[in-house]
């Protein structure tokens, strides 16, 4: 085996760049090759070609094919760890972040999203993790339906038809199942904003989330605020500012334990730009 990715490396010295350069977009927002498709003349040129050069190299040698190990190395550097704040001194310099001055301001793909409220709700099924997960097969894909058969286990495991796509799939910009995609399509639609706002699926999981809130240690009926603070948390892995907290304490004051009161508060949690992309 150690024989065989050795000649690869050295019969095909595209193999491990593309691999890397893919890893690298996934992580960091767009790749070290922008046209991660073509590596060809007419694509774009790496911006950083000693990085990828060394980053393929280790990943043969040190990492041994393996991604995991890949993602690890990437994961612990710290041009990952950077915010995606601009500095000031790039503004001007470096308006596309060619020289990685700061991170990509980006949103989690719509299986991680979706994953996110199953998540926080409670309902995360952990226990599927291979097999057949179609409820129901029909002559058609467009026969399914998926609030037939629900699941709640991660995205990954969810059937995934060419004609019959879960609608949040569908709004945040999954990739088409007829096509090979390098990049997905990152568009900003109003339609993505209504759809947290009133998606039946959203809203049974912000009750859900409200339900498992109120029975979670975390929850202080005497406390308001500290139990904003913790919901806020949970949702957005951060702390909330004082505004932040003031403008969500009118809807639990009046009734600190209304599983109603918090599953507006978790609704409007979901339903933020916020929840929506990763800083």
């Amino acid at each position: 085996g150690d024989v065989y990715k050795r000649q690869v490396c050295q019969d095909h010295p595209l193999t491990a760049r593309v691999t890397v350069n893919r890893v690298w977009m996934r992580y960091f927002g767009r790749g070290i090759v922008e046209t991660e498709n073509d590596f060809g003349s007419r694509g774009a040129a790496p911006t950083h070609p000693e990085l990828l050069d060394y980053l393929a190299s280790k990943f043969v040698t040190d990492d041994q094919w393996s991604t995991k190990k890949l993602v690890r190395r990437l994961c612990l550097s710290r041009t990952f760890r950077m915010a995606s704040t601009v500095p000031v001194a790039a503004r001007e310099s470096d308006p596309g972040n060619l020289r990685m001055t700061h991170a990509f301001r980006r949103r989690p793909d719509a299986e991680c999203l979706r994953d996110s409220l199953l998540q926080i709700s409670g309902t995360l099924d952990l226990t599927v993790q291979g097999g057949r997960t179609i409820g129901k097969l029909g002559t058609y894909d467009n026969e399914y339906s998926h609030v037939t058969f629900p699941m709640n286990c991660r995205s990954v495991y969810v059937p995934v038809f060419r004609n019959t796509m879960l609608d949040l799939f569908e709004v945040f910009d999954v990739a088409n199942p007829n096509l090979v995609t390098g990049m997905r399509t990152r568009s900003t639609r109003p339609a993505q904003a209504l759809y947290m706002l009133n998606s039946p699926f959203v809203m049974r999981q912000a009750r859900l989330a409200a339900d498992a809130f109120l029975k979670s240690p975390a929850f202080d009926v005497n406390h308001a605020e500290t139990s904003i603070r913790h919901a806020w948390r949970l949702c957005t892995s951060r702390e909330p500012a004082a505004e932040e907290v003031v403008a969500l304490l009118p809807i639990v004051a009046e009734q600190p334990n209304s599983a109603e009161s918090w599953t507006t508060v978790f609704h409007a949690l979901f339903a933020s730009v916020e929840f929506r992309y990763l800083e």
